[in-house]
């Protein structure tokens, strides 16, 4: 093995190659280019990741299920989304109109009625809904039975893809270069002391290498054996044609979910629950989609279906993010998290500045890599 120095620019600021150029790796790179740092992007596409393309892009205010500060780190991410948008002076679109929750019945309506009590208990924005007073937060919504439900009211919805593309631009004005590239395993050298580096072969050793490549992070650890422990959910998502614009919660009901982007197309899928798994992205599965949020919603116009995408999520073995350095190796920093485009901007802040300047927000301390070492 040979023996390296890691690469660092002649003014002095971090070189920083990130692996990854969905939402989370996409703010990462702005973060850390708006702090100085050197940034090179590597993803095997050059237009915007698949799986920030196919998700459904609720940003969650709240996570009853999960210890307190879990739910808080939720809190502080919205917090994140409301700078971030004014950063953009609003261009994102994001709109800012809750989400309501309801169950027919059974173990979903006891789960939801736990989840309320808890929110309630730590002070979260939520408030209850039952079948007469759900039209005072959505008329003209189909709910069918609704034994249990509450309005989680700083939830928003934004439009991945759009988001995506902005934050690309803004990356590439601030000098962040990007490589069109697969990345299927990382390597490492010696320094002469201490751990060895990691880096990506044809590429300078760069002082930090963020893995931040959604559902291929596992397996490029595992080239260093390292683990990132995981597993994955899927789902596809019907996206219509524009539809006039309506004043439009986050809709998450027992059959669909169902929202409406700035544009005004409508978006409409399962949940990306643990363990879901649907990998249909056929016309006729996105034309029945859009068939049951018109059902949900019979006051829209007829949908017409503008395309299919396709998501596959991975979800922490205990659904909290996975966020920090490798151990065993020097400047190699994982970056994994379910709700990816919730935590974006936050996540990005928090870790550009771990980076840079070598300080780790105490809202990363319970989230880092080593917690699974002893399980």
């Amino acid at each position: 093995m040979s023996v390296t120095t890691p690469c660092r620019h002649t003014d002095g600021a971090k070189t920083v190659a990130v692996v990854g150029a969905g939402i989370v790796g996409m703010s990462i790179a702005l973060h850390l280019a708006q702090r100085g740092a050197h940034v090179t992007v590597l993803d095997q596409r050059d237009s915007i990741s698949p799986c920030t393309d196919g998700a459904f892009a609720m940003l969650i205010a709240t996570q009853p299920d999960g210890p307190p500060e879990f739910n808080t780190l939720y809190g502080h991410a919205i917090d994140a989304w409301h700078r971030f948008d004014d950063e953009f002076d609003g261009a994102l679109d994001v709109r800012w109109e809750g989400a309501l929750m309801w169950a027919a019945g059974g173990d979903a309506a006891r789960h939801l009625d736990e989840q309320y009590a808890r929110l309630s208990q730590w002070g979260s924005a939520v408030e209850r809904i039952d079948a007469r007073n759900f039209a005072s937060y959505c008329d003209g919504v189909e709910t069918g039975p609704v034994a249990a439900g509450y309005c989680s009211t700083r939830h928003g919805v934004v439009d991945p893809a759009h988001v995506w593309k902005i934050m690309r631009a803004r990356c590439i004005a601030l000098g962040v270069t990007f490589v069109t590239r697969t990345v299927s395993e990382i390597n490492v050298r010696a320094t002469g002391s201490g751990l060895p580096h990691a880096y990506v072969e044809g590429l300078p050793v760069p002082e930090v290498l963020v893995l931040a490549a959604g559902e291929g992070t596992a397996a490029l650890a595992a080239t260093q054996g390292a683990e990132v422990a995981y597993t994955i959910a899927s789902g596809s998502l019907a996206h219509s044609k524009p539809i006039p614009w309506r004043a439009l919660p986050a809709l998450v009901g027992p059959g669909i979910s169902v929202k409406q982007n700035a544009d005004g197309r409508i978006v409409a899928g399962l949940d990306y629950a643990p363990n879901a798994a649907c990998d249909d992205t056929s016309e006729a599965y996105g034309k029945a989609l859009l068939a049951e949020a018109r059902g949900l919603l019979p006051g829209l116009p007829e949908l017409e279906l503008h395309r299919v995408t396709h998501g596959r999520v991975p979800i922490p073995e205990d659904t909290q993010p996975i966020t920090g350095f490798l151990d065993g190796i020097a400047n190699c920093y994982v970056a994994v998290m379910m709700s990816g485009v919730t935590m974006a901007p936050l996540m990005g802040q928090l870790i550009a500045d771990e980076i840079v300047f070598g300080r780790r927000h105490a809202l990363l301390v319970p989230y880092a890599p080593s917690r699974f070492r002893s399980k």
